[in-house]
C-alpha cells in the first residue's frame, strides 16, 4: 500500500485501488552521472483535508495557495523517499498531481561567486598595530596548514616568458614579514587563493556525502580563485588580497571565485574525475566509477529473480574523455621524446621535447629571474624552463568506429606550469640541482569580466618544509618531484597528477569505466521478488549475484497499489 505522509505526520487522501509505478535508474549508466528524481502520476481524492494542504479555496476556479506539499512516500508503511506532491491539474472531484522524489537540482542553487565560504577583514593593515588575524590566517595558507585554501605563486600567462624581476626566497628585516612573505614579484608573479576541492564541495553541496576512496583523492585538488574588485598586483602590501569601498584589506573567498553555477561546477567535477552521484533515503553520496566497477560487494538475489527472462546484447560504446578550455600551440616537426621532465632541461634553448611522464610537448627557454636571498641581497640567475607547447587534455586510443562514442569533456581546465631548473646552489638554504614548478593562470585584470575558467591542479604540502620558510612562491626540490617547502600546486604529485596518463594520472579514474563501457555486454530483464525494506534499502550502485554472477541494475521499475500490499518489480540488469 502506498501512503504519503506530510512532515507533521498527516496523510494525503488518495484515491484507493490505484496502480503507480515508479522507474529507478542507475546514473553510473547515465551520460552526465546525475540522478533522476523518481516521479509518478497520482490522483487524490479532493478531500477537504487534501484542499487544505494545497489551499485550495470552496471555488475551484481561484488558484491555489501552494502548488505543491513536501511529503515522504511510504510503501507498506515502511518510509522509502522524501519527495513532494506537485499539483498539476485539479477538478471538482480529483486532484491530478505528481510525486517527486529528492531531486539533485535542489542541492545545486546559485553560483561559486554566491556560496557560503570564509571571508576575512584585516582592516587597514598600515595602520594596525595587531596583526594577529592576518599572520594566522595567510601563515597557515602560505605553509599548507589550512583546510579551506592556499596561497601557492603563479605566473600570469601574458608574463610567462619575461623576466622574473623579484622572487623574495624568504622574508628579511629590511622590509615588514607581514606583508612580504606572502607575495612573491611586483610583476608577473602572484599570489592568489587556491581553494580546497574538499572544502569547497561540502560548502556548495553539503548534502552531498563524499566517498571515502573518492575523498582522498578530492583532498589533493585545488580551485583558482582568481578574481579580484579592487586593488593592484603591483602593490607589495596587499599579495592575495583585495580591498572593500573602505579601504580595509580582505580576502573573501565566494568574491574570488569564477563566474561559473554550483551546478555546472560539480558537473566539471564528475566528468573529471569520473564520479557519479547517488540519491538514497538517507541523502546523497558522490561515488568514484572506478571504485564502484572494483567492489567486491554484491548483494545475492538469486532467491529473489524469477525464472522468466528475456535478454537482449549489448555491443558496448567507446568513451572518450578529457578537458575543454586548453590552449594549444603548434608543435614543430622535429619533437625529442625523453623519459622525464628532468630530462627535458639536458637540452638546448629551443629543442622541442615530449616527456613520457606527462605526455606533454614543452618548448625548452632560458629566462633571468632575480632571487632576494636570506642575507637581504639580490642575485641574478639565467634559468632554464619549459613552457607547454601542447597539453595532454584527450585520450587518444584508437576507437572502433562501429560503436556509439560517449563523450565526456569536463569544464575545468588543468593549469599549465612553466618548470624551471637550477643548476647551481643559490642560497645556503638549498642546495644541489634544484627545480620549481610555476603554475600559469590569466587572471582577469581589475574592472575586467570575471572569468568564467574554472582551473584546478593539485596542492599538496611537502612535510619536510620548515615552519620558519614561507616559499610558495617557488617550490624546489631535489628528489625527482616537484615542490618543497609550502604549497605544491601544480600537475605533478608524488602519487599522481592531473595529466590524462593512464597510469599515474587522471586517466586511471576513467580507466576501469572506459574499459567496461566498451566490452559486449548482456541486458538481462526480469521479475524480482522485492519487499517494501528492500526498495527503501536500494543500494543501486552494489553489484547483484545471480546464479554466480555479478550483474549491475539499470533500472527497476515498481508496480504499486494505494489500497493493497502488492509489490510487483521488473529489474533491467546488465553484465557487470
Amino acid at each position: 500500500m502506498v501512503e504519503f505522509i506530510t512532515s507533521d505526520g498527516t496523510g494525503v487522501d488518495v484515491v484507493p485501488n490505484q496502480e503507480l509505478a515508479l522507474t529507478i535508474e542507475n546514473a553510473f549508466m547515465a551520460n552526465d552521472r546525475m540522478p533522476v528524481a523518481w516521479t509518478t502520476d497520482v490522483e487524490l481524492a479532493a478531500s477537504p483535508r487534501n484542499c487544505r494542504l494545497f489551499g485550495l479555496p470552496n471555488a475551484m476556479l481561484l488558484p491555489p495557495a501552494r502548488r505543491q506539499v513536501n511529503v515522504t512516500m511510504r510503501i507498506n508503511g515502511i518510509p522509502v523517499m522524501p519527495g513532494k506532491l506537485k499539483l498539476v491539474s485539479p477538478t471538482a472531484t480529483i486532484l491530478n498531481v505528481s510525486f517527486q522524489g529528492v531531486e539533485i537540482e535542489a542541492s545545486l542553487t546559485g553560483s561559486l561567486r554566491e556560496a557560503k565560504l570564509d571571508k576575512w577583514n584585516f582592516g587597514k593593515l598600515g595602520e594596525l598595530d595587531d596583526k594577529t588575524l592576518f599572520e594566522t590566517v595567510m601563515s597557515g595558507a602560505a605553509e599548507g596548514f589550512r583546510e579551506d585554501f592556499a596561497t601557492p605563486c603563479m605566473i600570469r600567462s601574458s608574463s610567462e616568458d619575461a623576466e622574473e624581476p623579484y622572487i623574495d626566497l624568504q622574508s628579511t628585516d629590511t622590509r615588514e614579514a607581514w606583508a612580504t612573505k606572502f607575495v612573491n614579484a611586483k610583476i608577473g608573479t602572484f599570489t592568489i587563493p587556491v581553494v580546497r576541492l574538499g572544502y569547497l564541495l561540502q560548502r556548495v553541496f553539503a548534502d552531498c556525502e563524499i566517498d571515502a576512496d573518492f575523498a582522498q583523492y578530492v583532498a589533493q585538488i585545488g580551485i583558482v580563485a582568481p578574481c579580484r574588485k579592487n586593488g593592484n598586483l603591483a602593490d607589495l602590501n596587499i599579495g592575495c588580497l583585495d580591498k572593500d569601498d573602505d579601504g580595509n584589506y580582505i580576502l573573501d573567498l565566494a568574491a574570488a571565485m569564477p563566474d561559473v553555477s554550483t551546478a555546472d561546477f560539480v558537473k566539471g567535477v564528475l566528468d573529471a574525475f569520473g564520479a557519479t552521484i547517488y540519491i538514497t533515503r538517507d541523502g546523497k553520496r558522490m561515488m568514484s566509477n572506478r571504485s564502484i566497477l572494483q567492489s567486491s560487494d554484491f548483494i545475492d538475489w538469486t532467491e529473489k529473480i524469477s525464472d522468466d527472462f528475456e535478454q537482449e546484447y549489448d555491443d558496448g560504446q567507446n568513451y572518450q574523455y578529457g578537458f575543454s578550455g586548453i590552449t594549444n600551440e603548434d608543435v614543430p616537426k622535429d619533437v625529442v621524446e625523453c623519459d622525464s621532465v628532468n630530462q627535458a632541461f639536458d637540452y638546448n634553448a629551443g629543442t622541442a621535447v615530449h616527456a613520457k611522464d606527462t605526455d606533454d610537448y614543452y618548448s625548452v627557454f632560458e629566462k633571468s629571474i632575480r632571487l632576494g636571498l636570506s642575507n637581504g641581497e639580490s642575485t641574478g640567475y639565467t634559468v632554464k624552463a619549459l613552457k607547454v607547447l601542447k597539453q595532454n587534455g584527450m585520450t587518444t586510443e584508437e576507437e572502433d568506429s562501429s560503436l556509439e562514442t560517449v563523450s565526456v569533456t569536463s569544464a575545468l581546465i588543468p593549469v599549465k606550469t612553466l618548470p624551471y631548473h637550477f643548476p647551481v646552489q643559490i642560497s645556503w638554504i638549498m642546495k644541489g640541482t634544484l627545480c620549481a614548478m610555476m603554475p600559469v593562470v590569466e587572471i582577469p585584470n581589475i574592472g575586467e569580466s570575471r572569468s568564467t575558467n574554472i582551473y584546478f591542479g593539485i596542492l599538496e604540502r611537502y612535510a619536510e618544509a620548515s615552519a620558519n620558510m614561507y616559499v610558495p612562491n617557488i617550490q624546489l626540490t631535489s628528489n625527482g618531484y616537484y615542490g618543497w617547502g609550502g604549497e605544491l600546486f601544480s600537475l605533478f604529485g608524488p602519487g599522481t597528477k592531473v595529466s590524462i596518463d593512464t597510469e599515474i594520472g587522471l586517466g586511471k579514474f576513467h580507466l576501469d569505466y572506459k574499459n567496461w563501457m566498451k566490452k559486449k555486454k548482456v541486458i538481462t530483464k526480469a521479475f524480482v521478488n522485492l519487499t517494501a525494506a528492500d526498495i527503501a534499502n536500494l543500494q543501486v550502485w552494489k553489484k547483484r549475484m545471480i546464479q554466480n554472477q555479478l550483474f549491475f541494475i539499470k533500472t527497476i521499475t515498481v508496480t504499486l497499489n494505494t489500497s493493497k500490499d502488492y509489490i510487483q518489480t521488473e529489474a533491467e540488469l546488465i553484465t557487470a
